[in-house]
Protein backbone atom coordinates (compact mmCIF):
# COMPACT_ATOMS: atom_id res chain seq x y z
CA UNK A 1 0.00 0.00 0.00
CA UNK A 2 1.27 3.39 -0.81
CA UNK A 3 0.57 4.92 2.60
CA UNK A 4 -1.66 4.42 6.20
CA UNK A 5 -4.78 6.02 4.06
CA UNK A 6 -4.85 3.08 1.78
CA UNK A 7 -4.45 0.70 3.98
CA UNK A 8 -7.63 1.63 6.29
CA UNK A 9 -9.27 2.03 3.25
CA UNK A 10 -8.47 -1.35 2.01
CA UNK A 11 -9.63 -2.32 5.68
CA UNK A 12 -12.89 -0.84 5.65
CA UNK A 13 -13.62 -1.36 2.61
CA UNK A 14 -13.42 -5.30 3.17
CA UNK A 15 -15.00 -5.07 6.30
CA UNK A 16 -18.00 -3.27 4.80
CA UNK A 17 -18.23 -5.87 2.24
CA UNK A 18 -18.06 -8.68 5.27
CA UNK A 19 -20.81 -7.19 6.92
CA UNK A 20 -22.92 -6.77 4.06
CA UNK A 21 -22.60 -10.41 2.92
CA UNK A 22 -23.09 -11.19 6.60
CA UNK A 23 -26.61 -9.39 6.44
CA UNK A 24 -27.18 -11.09 3.41
CA UNK A 25 -26.56 -14.42 4.44
CA UNK A 26 -28.76 -13.98 7.67
CA UNK A 27 -31.89 -12.46 5.33
CA UNK A 28 -32.21 -14.71 2.91
CA UNK A 29 -30.27 -18.17 4.14
CA UNK A 30 -31.27 -17.87 7.76
CA UNK A 31 -28.01 -18.22 8.75
CA UNK A 32 -27.37 -16.27 12.20
CA UNK A 33 -24.19 -14.68 12.22
CA UNK A 34 -23.67 -12.23 15.20
CA UNK A 35 -22.85 -9.11 13.13
CA UNK A 36 -22.23 -6.45 15.98
CA UNK A 37 -19.52 -9.08 17.67
CA UNK A 38 -17.65 -8.91 14.51
CA UNK A 39 -17.44 -5.83 13.91
CA UNK A 40 -16.28 -5.09 17.16
CA UNK A 41 -13.95 -8.03 16.53
CA UNK A 42 -12.80 -6.76 13.55
CA UNK A 43 -11.81 -2.73 14.16
CA UNK A 44 -9.95 -4.76 17.36
CA UNK A 45 -8.05 -7.16 14.86
CA UNK A 46 -7.27 -3.85 12.95
CA UNK A 47 -6.00 -1.84 15.63
CA UNK A 48 -3.56 -4.86 17.05
CA UNK A 49 -2.30 -4.57 13.56
CA UNK A 50 -1.72 -1.07 13.52
CA UNK A 51 0.36 -1.67 17.02
CA UNK A 52 2.15 -4.95 15.89
CA UNK A 53 3.66 -2.40 12.95
CA UNK A 54 4.11 0.45 14.93
CA UNK A 55 2.18 3.05 12.71
CA UNK A 56 0.35 4.47 15.45
CA UNK A 57 0.60 5.46 19.50
CA UNK A 58 -1.86 5.48 21.64
CA UNK A 59 -2.43 7.99 24.58
CA UNK A 60 -1.12 11.00 23.72
CA UNK A 61 -2.15 13.76 25.98
CA UNK A 62 -0.75 17.60 24.74
CA UNK A 63 2.05 17.40 22.06
CA UNK A 64 3.60 20.16 19.94
CA UNK A 65 3.61 19.18 15.90
CA UNK A 66 7.22 19.56 14.42
CA UNK A 67 6.60 17.22 11.55
CA UNK A 68 8.60 14.29 12.80
CA UNK A 69 6.22 12.25 14.35
CA UNK A 70 3.27 12.59 12.07
CA UNK A 71 0.91 9.56 13.00
CA UNK A 72 -1.36 9.63 15.67
CA UNK A 73 -4.12 7.06 17.01
CA UNK A 74 -6.89 8.67 19.81
CA UNK A 75 -8.20 5.30 21.12
CA UNK A 76 -10.45 5.82 24.60
CA UNK A 77 -8.75 9.19 24.99
CA UNK A 78 -7.73 12.51 24.20
CA UNK A 79 -5.53 14.64 22.78
CA UNK A 80 -4.25 18.28 22.25
CA UNK A 81 -1.82 18.80 19.25
CA UNK A 82 -0.78 21.97 18.80
CA UNK A 83 0.17 22.53 14.94
CA UNK A 84 -0.14 26.48 14.62
CA UNK A 85 3.95 26.81 14.65
CA UNK A 86 4.83 24.51 11.67
CA UNK A 87 5.00 27.12 8.16
CA UNK A 88 6.85 24.52 6.07
CA UNK A 89 5.08 21.26 4.36
CA UNK A 90 4.40 18.61 6.50
CA UNK A 91 1.98 16.33 6.78
CA UNK A 92 -0.33 15.39 10.18
CA UNK A 93 -2.25 11.84 10.09
CA UNK A 94 -4.53 11.58 13.29
CA UNK A 95 -7.29 8.49 13.91
CA UNK A 96 -9.43 9.45 16.89
CA UNK A 97 -11.42 6.51 17.35
CA UNK A 98 -13.49 6.43 20.72
CA UNK A 99 -11.60 9.42 21.69
CA UNK A 100 -11.29 13.38 21.79
CA UNK A 101 -8.97 15.89 19.62
CA UNK A 102 -7.85 19.08 19.34
CA UNK A 103 -5.62 20.43 16.48
CA UNK A 104 -4.73 24.01 16.76
CA UNK A 105 -3.38 25.42 13.40
CA UNK A 106 -2.48 29.42 13.25
CA UNK A 107 -5.23 31.81 11.22
CA UNK A 108 -4.63 31.89 7.94
CA UNK A 109 -1.74 29.59 7.58
CA UNK A 110 -1.25 27.69 4.53
CA UNK A 111 -3.16 24.33 5.18
CA UNK A 112 -5.11 21.59 3.60
CA UNK A 113 -7.46 19.25 5.46
CA UNK A 114 -8.52 16.03 4.54
CA UNK A 115 -11.38 15.24 7.19
CA UNK A 116 -13.61 11.42 6.76
CA UNK A 117 -16.22 10.77 9.88
CA UNK A 118 -18.04 7.52 10.51
CA UNK A 119 -20.80 8.12 13.12
CA UNK A 120 -18.26 10.93 14.87
CA UNK A 121 -17.49 14.65 14.24
CA UNK A 122 -15.06 16.77 13.00
CA UNK A 123 -15.48 20.54 13.47
CA UNK A 124 -13.47 22.24 10.70
CA UNK A 125 -11.74 25.77 11.60
CA UNK A 126 -14.67 27.16 8.97
CA UNK A 127 -17.18 26.18 11.68
CA UNK A 128 -18.83 22.85 9.53
CA UNK A 129 -19.43 19.90 11.36
CA UNK A 130 -18.99 16.59 9.52
CA UNK A 131 -21.08 13.53 10.67
CA UNK A 132 -20.34 10.98 8.63
CA UNK A 133 -19.21 11.96 5.25
CA UNK A 134 -16.21 13.22 4.00
CA UNK A 135 -14.83 16.93 3.69
CA UNK A 136 -11.35 18.43 1.99
CA UNK A 137 -10.56 22.08 2.39
CA UNK A 138 -7.54 24.68 1.65
CA UNK A 139 -6.51 27.42 3.81
CA UNK A 140 -3.90 30.28 3.09
CA UNK A 141 -3.09 31.86 0.19
CA UNK A 142 -0.81 28.99 -0.73
CA UNK A 143 -2.18 26.02 0.85
CA UNK A 144 -0.04 23.22 -0.96
CA UNK A 145 3.21 24.91 0.60
CA UNK A 146 1.67 24.17 4.33
CA UNK A 147 0.76 21.66 6.33
CA UNK A 148 -1.25 18.75 5.19
CA UNK A 149 -3.84 17.18 7.89
CA UNK A 150 -5.60 14.02 7.46
CA UNK A 151 -8.02 13.05 9.92
CA UNK A 152 -10.37 10.30 10.38
CA UNK A 153 -12.91 9.82 13.13
CA UNK A 154 -15.13 6.63 14.31
CA UNK A 155 -17.02 7.17 17.27
CA UNK A 156 -15.23 10.21 18.60
CA UNK A 157 -14.53 14.02 17.94
CA UNK A 158 -12.32 16.24 16.61
CA UNK A 159 -12.20 19.71 16.38
CA UNK A 160 -9.61 21.85 14.24
CA UNK A 161 -9.07 25.55 15.94
CA UNK A 162 -7.41 27.78 14.36
CA UNK A 163 -5.44 30.38 17.19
Amino acid sequence: MKNDKDFAKLILGIILIFIGGMIFLSTFFNISIPIFKTIISFLLIYLGAMILLGKKTFFIVNEKFDGRKKDHLVLFSSTHIDASEVEEYKTLNIDVIFGEGKVYIKKGMNCKIYSTSILGQITTPDGENITFGSKDMKIGENPDKGVTIIATVILGTLEIVEK
